[in-house]
């Protein structure tokens, strides 16, 4: 399972992480997604606004609003863009803050090793 935690106002969001996400889920069809919008400021979104945000980018991916921060608090987010990678077993495998140096490659590097690692053995 594959978290991002974004924001509409985030432009790193929008710029950079959605984008990646929908290669993911292109690259990675197993992999389950799943984006939830984090309030970073004072300003609050509707239910609607973030459907319309989900179909203007096309993303193909659930998305859902974490209203109190509740998850990103839980999960220890530390800002937005923030991605959680889950495994098999229900724990947190990576956990990357987006602003972070080479923050996709790592992503990318998780994941694809995440999906070898899991792998049954040939022959």
């Amino acid at each position: 399972l594959l978290i991002l935690f974004f924001s509409v106002r985030c432009p790193g969001c929008k710029s950079r992480a959605i984008p990646f996400s929908k290669e993911m889920a292109r690259v990675f069809p197993e992999l389950k997604i799943v984006g939830i919008h984090t309030k970073i400021d004072k300003a609050d979104i509707s239910k609607e606004q973030i459907e319309g945000i989900r179909q203007l980018y096309k993303i193909p991916y659930p998305v859902y609003k974490d209203r109190e921060k509740d998850s990103y608090q839980l999960l220890q987010a530390e800002g937005t863009p923030h991605w959680i990678l889950i495994d098999r077993q229900g724990k947190v495998d990576r956990s990357i803050f987006g602003s972070m140096p080479n923050s996709l490659q790592r992503l990318d590097y998780s994941i694809t090793e995440l999906f070898q690692r899991d792998k049954p053995p040939s022959g």
